[in-house]
């Protein structure tokens, strides 16, 4: 093979610098909003004044342009419509018959069993329904071609205050086309390419293999084998899921480059002592990455490891020794043209982001750690210190990106993971040895089978750590995106300047950055103005979600509730950073209108992300489990939960709160009704604002209640119940309340056919104004008690005097 060596430092920089620059146009392509004529027409002006000035870069320039127009040409087939992929057939909830290649094994969750699909050049993701599905879901792995008729839509796009933009959302959600099929009968399946059967063939091995050895162990742990080694989530319970992530080590029970690293270094090691050739060693692992990246999947995370160990491999085969640095921007070039989304995927900057720390801020750490010890005389040992370090160099980069998309910062993870990566490994060879030892050995088998469960039980003892300091891991608004440039500015200051009284501004400047987004103290400033009432119908999908918040600063969330594609938390994903973005960081009072999943759905999260002082809700309902168990959870967190009927009346800084309905039962309710949800009258001047929940036919024939002195409210604005039902809002009531202005909360394209076209219809007749969530996304009226205000994050502004 002859010596290794290294290209030449000119070179490798020219190298570096192009591939940086590929990447960095193709992102400014993507996000920028041209068109690939007017990119094309940029890049050739740019790279063109740089050629006749003579500059030495006008190669780097030419490759970042390059990605510029690539980028745009790709944000246009980024997020192709239903009509694009052929499934469109002129209704708005048609039955097609989709055809696509499974993207993963199928898994069947509450709803039933889930397919993910490649349509043509898009992604689709259908569940199956009915009592067969369970029973056919073996048959539907990956790289199998399935024909299916489906109900199908697109997802749909959430715009709330603070929420990111359509076009964001577009370009970022993992499916293009969501849908249903009646019953696992109706799937057409037939078998893949060859090395995708055997892939699928290699994982059944596996979870039977790791089911068949581990009887003796709980069943999350035959889980954990299973994410660890083929990357099989779907045996995870949700709830340890959740551990791991508030824990900050979720990374280790998915495959990522440190399982693709591990296995290339035990393999490259063994086939070192078993042979003395310098070439072949290389040529089996790499055979050995690429095939293991086969089995366990196509996931862009898959692809980035397996991309960086083969050209790793395929360097030192040829006798290059390619820097770290290098080998990073070339695996992300060759990551964007592969697959151009990879420039906003958050997976990528996390994965990216964490190797760019370990290889450019680690080293500069681990020469600041080389001087005398601190204050106490304590020097850590060197690999323990050099472990530290390295989590605390990836956290540096990473840190901003997990605190704005996921809304939480983890400290405890910088000391868990020092447990929690060597028993992943540990996870990792112990799973291959017993699926390696088993068809020969069964003793053998069943000892690595053991070391499997001692490691996994050392990775739920660490996610179980967070428990001991829980103060370590927290939730957080978004302080906006400006902080975040602010603190990248400072610290690639940092690295770049040579001045020691500089570079400690810079650090100073990192750190201030750093600390505004990890605390937020800015939330307040977005309330409403002095002396208004602000209430905002958040867009939840097919559900309700209201804040109303008072002239007094005190706010009260009515339901916390939707159904959305996907399966989330719609409480921590949607509801509390809507609430955040309004300038609230915690709320006075949390109104559950009824026990439906679509009015609640969110609850717990809202619960511990805004921490109300009190929970109200109305008619209670015997042995309902979700509402039994949010009552627990408050009563452990020392809030009060107080059932509240038609009469109840508060006074919040000249907002008046007036409950007109239920009225106090005469009978045990066994089951969540429509007709019990709570109805608030909100009055502040000459503004009322009525909020339904899902009222029908009994609260439209209550006797209206009583005022006090004092002409009646001028202005009336509807909440309308029900999601626009025909069920509710009467042609007779709303000739009563006659609102001049109506706001309808409704997913788009929902199954129930939500609002009702005799509702709008009632409504326009009325002569009020409508507003509805699924075209228009959240909608926030203002008033100071003579007019109001509304506007719709996506819609018209409107002002009623």
């Amino acid at each position: 093979m002859g010596r290794v060596r290294a290209c030449s430092t000119q070179g490798m920089s020219i190298g570096l610098w192009g591939a940086t620059a590929v990447v960095v146009g193709s992102a400014a392509g993507m996000v920028a909003g041209y068109g690939a004529a007017e990119a094309a027409a940029l890049a050739g002006i740019a790279v063109g004044a740089l050629i006749w000035t003579g500059r030495r870069w006008w190669l780097v320039a030419a490759l970042g342009c390059a990605g510029v127009v690539y980028g745009a040409e790709s944000r246009a087939q980024a997020s192709p419509t239903l009509a694009a992929l052929g499934l469109a057939d002129g209704t708005r909830l048609g039955v097609v018959r989709v055809h696509g290649v499974l993207a993963s094994d199928a898994v069947a969750d509450d709803a039933g069993v889930r397919l993910d699909l490649h349509i043509g050049s898009g992604r689709g993701r259908l569940t199956v329904v009915g009592a067969l599905a369970p029973l056919q879901m073996s048959e539907w792995t990956r790289g199998r071609v399935v024909s299916v008729p489906a109900r199908v839509r697109e997802p749909a796009l959430v715009r709330n205050p603070g929420s990111p933009s359509p076009v964001w959302q577009r370009l970022t959600r993992p499916f293009d086309v969501v849908g249903t099929v009646k019953s696992g009968a109706l799937v057409d399946v037939s078998r893949g390419p060859w090395w995708a059967e055997a892939g699928a063939a290699v994982r059944r091995y596996v979870r039977a293999t790791v089911a068949g050895v581990l009887t003796f162990a709980p069943p999350s742990t035959p889980a954990i084998v299973n994410a660890i080694v083929i990357g099989d989530r779907s045996g995870l319970d949700q709830q340890l899921v959740e551990q791991f992530q508030v824990a900050g080590i979720v990374h280790v029970i998915a495959i990522s480059g440190g399982n693709v690293a591990m296995l290339a270094v035990v393999c490259l090691a063994g086939l070192r002592v078993v042979s003395r050739s310098p070439v072949w060693p290389l040529v089996v692992t790499a055979g050995v990455v690429i095939a293991y990246g086969v089995v366990v999947g196509g996931e862009p995370s898959v692809v980035r490891a397996v991309l960086a160990a083969s050209l790793y491999l395929v360097l030192r085969l040829v006798g290059l020794s390619p820097r770290p640095l290098n080998l990073l921007a070339v695996v992300a070039a060759v990551s964007v043209v592969l697959r151009p989304t990879t420039v906003i995927d958050v997976g990528a900057w996390l994965s990216f982001g964490a190797t760019w720390g370990l290889i450019v801020i680690l080293p500069r750490l681990l020469a600041a750690a080389e001087g005398p010890p601190d204050l106490v005389g304590i020097r850590l040992p060197v690999w323990l210190r050099t472990a530290v370090l390295a989590t605390v160099a990836a956290e540096l980069v990473i840190l901003p990106v997990t605190v704005v998309v996921f809304s939480r910062v983890t400290l405890a993870g910088v000391a868990l993971n020092l447990v929690a990566i060597p028993a992943m490994a540990a996870v990792q060879m112990a799973g291959l040895a017993l699926c390696v030892f088993a068809p020969v050995s069964s003793m053998a088998a069943r000892g690595a089978g053991y070391l499997a469960d001692l490691a996994a039980l050392t990775l739920r003892m660490s996610a179980d750590g967070i428990e001991l300091a829980p103060w370590l891991s927290w939730r957080v608004p978004d302080a906006g995106v400006w902080w975040v440039v602010a603190y990248y500015a400072a610290l690639a200051l940092w690295l770049v300047d040579r001045g020691g009284r500089r570079r400690r501004v810079w650090a100073a400047g990192a750190a201030v950055a750093l600390v505004v987004l990890t605390t937020a103290p800015f939330v307040g400033m977005r309330r409403p103005l002095a002396g208004w009432l602000r209430v905002t119908i958040l867009d939840v999908g097919q559900g309700d979600a209201i804040l109303v918040q008072t002239p007094d600063r005190r706010s009260l969330l009515v339901d916390a509730g939707g159904t959305l594609s996907g399966r989330f938390d719609i409480g921590a994903r949607i509801v509390s950073p809507a609430v955040w973005a309004l300038g609230e960081r915690r709320i006075n009072w949390l109104v559950l209108s009824h026990g439906d999943i679509d009015h609640m759905g969110g609850a717990e999260s809202v619960i511990d992300d805004l921490a109300p002082a009190e929970v109200w809700e109305g008619i209670p309902v015997e042995g309902h489990a979700a509402l039994d168990r949010l009552r627990a959870r408050t009563e452990a967190a020392g809030m009060s939960w107080r059932r509240v009927f038609a009469g109840h009346e508060v006074d919040i800084g000249g907002v008046r709160l007036l409950v007109r309905h239920p009225p106090l039962p005469d009978w045990q309710r066994l089951r969540t009704r429509n007709d019990d949800s709570l109805v608030f009258d909100v009055s502040y001047g000459d503004v009322t604002f009525l909020l339904t929940g899902d009222a029908g036919a009994e609260f439209e024939a209550a006797p209206e209640p009583r005022r006090r002195a004092g002409r009646a409210p001028r202005i009336r604005i509807l909440k309308v119940a029900h999601h626009g039902s025909r069920s509710s809002t009467g042609e007779e009531w709303l000739g009563r309340f006659s609102p001049q202005l109506a706001v309808i909360s409704a997913g788009t394209d929902n199954l129930f056919g939500h609002p009702a076209p005799d509702v709008v219809g009632r409504l326009n007749h009325k002569g009020a104004s409508v507003y509805r969530t699924d075209e228009h996304g959240a909608v926030i009226i203002e008033t100071d008690g003579r007019e109001a205000r509304a506007r719709a994050v996506s819609g018209p502004r409107l002002q009623i005097r």
